[in-house]
């Protein structure tokens, strides 16, 4: 294993652009773009105050980096230097940025969920959603790029905003059945969007884009409801993990089917240790490997318990998750 010599950075503001080619840091009120391959620096540019956010635009083209303290956002172009963009959010002020798929529009996301704002880098229209209940989830696109969906919360009631994402007009708006709507996700193929309630209780709904309510699903539950939600890879099942350490895996038809079990359940496998070349694969570690389980506090805050990470591999075959007490972090 090699490593490369130490570089500087601030507040861990790192992040490879899209394609893999680029890296960009944030030194204060610097950004700095290294070749990804050999770390050397491809660009230079400077802000007039530190920085507190990096984004990449999906193309890899474009980086912008914000100061939160200014509310200023600064745009830079990799391909042609003599472009670059300012825009500054005002007394509105300024939480998160993030690019659209088609990477030529910028969201910005104001102080206490007042509005989100897009603009548009090539014509430099403007853009307002109102209402967001969040700045830091409640919202997605679609896996095309067409369509960006919103939870909002108005008069004390959740709704799902649709918008499409070439003109940012508003195609849907429609109330969810909730009490208190957590966050969304589109499914892959982009014909659902699954919408869950908070911790306080256990309910996941499926809603088709113009706001028909497909399913819901709920349990009986007498502690805190759902932590994680996941959707596999071909859309066909959605995975919801909760804070009694129990992954339902749930069927997405008409008529949902239902499996639940226990991810203390260990599974045993005898596995083929050969690859293709005839060598033999040497366990270092006995199977099952037991991961060792952290004693819950309850005098202390946000205790680590429940299922907090899903995630399916690329085909849907095989599911991945953790209990918050199963390992420590950091």
């Amino acid at each position: 294993m090699e490593f490369s010599e130490l570089f500087k950075q601030s507040k861990n503001l790192c992040k490879f652009s899209p394609n893999g080619k680029y890296l960009g840091c944030i030194i204060q009120y610097r950004l700095v773009i290294r070749n990804a391959h050999d770390l050397e620096i491809v660009n230079l540019f400077n802000f007039t105050d530190n920085l507190q956010a990096i984004c990449w635009s999906r193309d890899s083209t474009l980086i912008a980096c914000a100061s939160f303290n200014l509310g200023s956002i600064q745009i830079w172009n990799l391909v042609d230097p003599n472009w670059s963009c300012r825009i500054d959010e005002g007394l509105g002020g300024l939480t998160k940025i993030l690019f659209s798929p088609d990477s030529r529009h910028l969201l910005t996301f104001s102080d206490f969920q007042l509005r989100i704002t897009v603009w548009n880098l090539i014509n430099k229209s403007v853009r307002y959603m109102q209402y967001p209940k969040f700045d830091n989830k409640g919202f997605c696109f679609r896996k095309d790029g067409k369509y960006f969906s919103l939870v909002e919360r108005k008069e004390c009631k959740d709704f799902i905003s649709v918008f499409d994402c070439e003109d940012w007009e508003m195609v849907k708006h429609f109330q969810t059945d909730t009490f208190d709507l957590e966050d969304i996700a589109w499914s892959p193929d982009g014909r659902f969007i699954a919408a869950w309630e908070s911790s306080l209780d256990y309910k996941v709904l499926l809603y088709f884009p113009d706001g028909r309510l497909v399913s819901t699903f709920s349990r009986e539950i007498t502690g805190l409801g759902i932590k994680s939600v996941k959707w596999s890879p071909s859309a066909q099942f959605l995975a919801v993990g909760g804070y009694d350490k129990k992954k339902i895996y749930q069927e997405v038809n008409y008529e949902t089917k239902l499996n639940s079990f226990d991810t203390s359940d260990k599974i045993f496998e005898n596995l083929y240790n050969k690859t293709r070349k005839g060598y033999e694969l040497v366990d270092v570690e006995k199977f099952p490997f037991k991961i060792p389980i952290l004693k819950l506090i309850p005098e202390k805050p946000n205790p680590k318990m429940g299922v907090g990470l899903l995630e399916f591999n690329c085909d849907g075959r095989y599911l991945v998750s953790r209990n918050g007490n199963s390992l420590e972090e950091n």
